[in-house]
């Protein structure tokens, strides 16, 4: 069966008609919604202002945000030096509820003891992830990720950095996928 579109929510009527065992770990390169988490890097006010294509940031951090949440696939979310850079922006955190959003002093979530844990504690092995700046903290975040034995997903339309000649920096120093919408990835089954 395949998908089509950015639609991650027609992967949750796929697991409530049984298309898709939850507990059916799929290995490879294509994303498993069972083993699959989305981590979301520094999406703050001041930041998603100033960013190149910055009205496109709300509304595909909601639309991708909404879909893993559809799908009770993990978030792990994250804010550099809130204190200087602003709170998460405030879509993000009523729509994240409950989940926390991890303060960070190093470009690189993985850099953060709170972050380490909150990922191990998640048992995935497969990460989407996408934030602001691509070609600084989402990168170096995803390779350290990649350096951990992790699979990295990196999302070209949820990445975004101050110029387009930066964003397109991060896509040239990364070893990692690099897709516009995780949706046509997650791999389904007959």
């Amino acid at each position: 069966m395949r998908l089509s579109g950015n639609n991650l929510f027609a992967l949750q009527i796929y697991f409530e008609k049984g298309i898709i065992p939850e507990n059916k770990i799929i290995g490879g390169m294509m994303l498993n919604p069972v083993d699959a988490a989305l981590v979301l890097v520094d999406f703050q006010g001041r930041l998603a202002q100033i960013v190149d294509r910055s009205e496109l940031v709300v509304p595909n951090l909601m639309r991708l945000v909404k879909g893993v949440q559809a799908l009770e696939m993990p978030i792990l979310a994250t804010v550099q030096v809130p204190d200087k850079l602003g709170p998460a922006l405030p879509e993000l955190s009523e729509t994240l509820g409950d989940t926390p959003i991890i303060s960070k002093t190093a470009f690189s979530a993985m850099r953060e003891p709170e972050f380490m844990l909150a990922l191990k504690q998640s048992g995935r092995k497969q990460f989407i992830l996408g934030g602001i700046e691509a070609h600084v903290c989402v990168l170096q975040t995803g390779l350290d990720l990649l350096d951990a034995g992790y699979e990295v997903h990196l999302l070209s339309d949820a990445a975004f950095s101050r110029t387009a000649e930066n964003h397109d920096l991060a896509w040239g120093g990364c070893m990692m996928p690099v897709q516009p919408s995780p949706a046509w990835k997650l791999r389904c089954l007959n």
